[in-house]
């Protein structure tokens, strides 16, 4: 009989161990140039699965490095490509551009494969079942979408005749098509990306709605216009007390370089602050949605994460990271996950689920097979 209890996640990661990691990662990576970042993201993956756990069994990752290696080569070639191609010639660019909307679907998909495929929990692995053709019918549409103004405008700026004062118009138009688009590319991201997943044989669901990812959208747009007015408004108040004290009192009590510097100051924290309301309140919003829509075993999961704690969180991260010198970045990692991860449930009969399914696993057969064919590419 299925349990209805609903069981936290847990992540029992602790910033001291993190560090060490973090550090050993960031020196080999410098000291080769950054080809040992592959053996780096496994020795992290590998610390962050086994300490996050679910009924008290932690999950596994069993990614091998070279793998890694492939898709970072494949991606350093796609960018050299691209950044160099329109240096050459614009016929040229048009075509890296071609090739890299080709590609990105088939990319993918196969990082989708190669991350379920090497994720496990209790010995059974992840899977995923998306074809590589639902892949491109879902993405490349998209795509075009996106690209087709760039083409338009990139192309109108090499013909002669065409009036530069209408160019950033048009370039405004293709911007604000991008970003209204860019909801329903994430929804439709998330959507493949959870309805073709698996553990074992047993299927998960998503049965989100685009709408909401729109709706999503728009409360972030409205917090960020509510802050940057407030923001405004105070930084108004401090810059107009300094410029009275400078200007307008018989006596000097503030000089120009200070009102400058405290101005600067002002408007930095501001930007950080922006920073952390265009991060932290969307990706609350989002975890929320995403997981409480999200079923495994046609159980249901349950994310309540707090937009204003982790607003605070990711607050003092920030602070933190930099009065250290950005050497506080590992212990704010683990403080984010932390809080995240122990506020997904799900309630399912983990116990039950397990024996339906313990003939899925994958031995070293199968892991060897997902290194062949796998890549990642870190999206």
């Amino acid at each position: 009989m299925q349990e209805s209890t609903s069981r936290p996640f847990v992540f029992m990661a602790t910033g001291q161990a993190y560090f060490r990691i973090w550090i050993v990662n960031l020196l080999l990576s410098i000291v080769t140039l950054g080809l040992y970042s592959p053996w780096a993201k496994v020795r992290r993956l590998r610390y962050f699965y086994g300490n996050t756990l679910f009924d008290g069994s932690p999950f596994e990752f069993h990614g091998r490095p070279i793998a890694l290696l492939k898709g970072r080569l494949i991606g350093l070639v796609l960018l050299i490509a691209y950044s160099q191609a329109a240096k050459i010639s614009f016929a040229l660019w048009i075509g890296v551009i071609v090739v890299l909307i080709a590609l990105f679907p088939w990319l993918l998909w196969k990082s989708f494969r190669f991350r379920m495929a090497n994720s496990s929990y209790r010995g059974i692995r992840f899977g995923f079942d998306g074809t590589v053709r639902e892949a491109y019918v879902t993405f490349v549409p998209l795509m075009l979408m996106v690209v087709g103004p760039a083409f338009t405008l990139t192309y109108a700026q090499q013909v002669d005749g065409v009036s530069p004062k209408t160019l950033p118009v048009s370039y405004g138009i293709a911007v604000a098509l991008v970003l209204f688009l860019a909801p329903w590319f994430y929804f439709r991201l998330r959507a493949y990306q959870h309805r073709h997943a698996r553990l074992g044989s047993t299927p998960f669901d998503f049965d989100g709605r685009v709408r909401s990812a729109y709706w999503i959208a728009f409360k972030t747009f409205l917090l960020g216009i509510g802050f940057l007015v407030i923001a405004t408004a105070a930084g108004g108040l401090v810059g107009g007390g300094l410029y009275f004290a400078t200007h307008s009192l018989p006596f000097q009590t503030v000089s120009p370089t200070t009102v400058t510097y405290v101005v600067g100051a002002i408007g930095v924290a501001v930007a950080y602050l922006l920073l952390l309301s265009f991060t932290s309140q969307p990706a609350a919003m989002i975890q929320n949605y995403v997981w409480s829509h999200n079923t495994l075993a046609g159980v249901r999961f349950d994310s309540q994460v707090s937009r204003s704690r982790l607003w605070w969180i990711q607050f003092g991260n920030l602070f933190l990271t930099l009065v250290t010198l950005g050497f506080f970045w590992p212990f704010a990692v683990v403080r984010s996950m932390r809080y995240r991860i122990g506020q997904l449930a799900w309630s399912g009969d983990s116990g039950a689920m397990m024996a339906g399914i313990g003939d899925a696993k994958v031995g070293a057969v199968g892991e060897e097979s997902a290194d062949l064919f796998g890549l990642d590419i870190a999206l």
